[in-house]
């Protein structure tokens, strides 16, 4: 079972973090916060954010940064122009693109097969999201336990 730890910032180090926004505090700032509320004439606690929503989000930046890698230019184009041709003029940098399905994987008996070079992209997309899905399940427990069924 996972063992979740929440950890909120103190007043003080708030305080510290509107005087100076680069200091540093012992536990640092989450990116994402959910909150349990209890709307008005409701008896029933909701999250201030819908859990999956926020795997979905995660994994639209996750998406969105290996994009935004696709758009670097490539250094020597602009230090040795001279070596380039004109019409190549603005080459970016040669990144790994997300596979939109599973890609092929070595196969040791058939050495015409060989693996895709996304394949630790894909990997690592798969690895995030199954365990963003693991730390959101015991909200849903929680959500649903006994304690706030019986203050409902």
């Amino acid at each position: 079972m996972n063992s979740i730890i929440n950890r909120f910032i103190s007043d003080e180090d708030l305080l510290k973090l509107e005087e100076d926004p680069y200091a540093t505090s012992k536990d640092p700032i989450p990116l994402f916060s959910i909150k349990l509320e209890l709307d008005d004439g409701s008896l029933e606690p909701q999250y201030s954010v819908d859990p999956v929503d926020l795997v979905s989000t995660i994994m639209k930046i996750f998406d969105l940064g290996i994009e935004k890698l696709q758009e670097i230019a490539q250094i020597e184009q602009k230090l040795m122009s001279h070596l380039f041709k004109k019409e190549a003029h603005n080459m970016n940098l040669k990144v790994t693109v997300r596979p939109r399905v599973e890609p092929v994987k070595e196969d040791p008996k058939d050495k015409s097969v060989l693996e895709d070079e996304n394949l630790w992209l894909w990997e690592a997309y798969k690895t995030l999201r199954s365990e963003l899905m693991n730390a959101i399940y015991p909200m849903d427990e929680f959500i649903s336990c006994e304690l706030l069924t019986k203050l409902k």
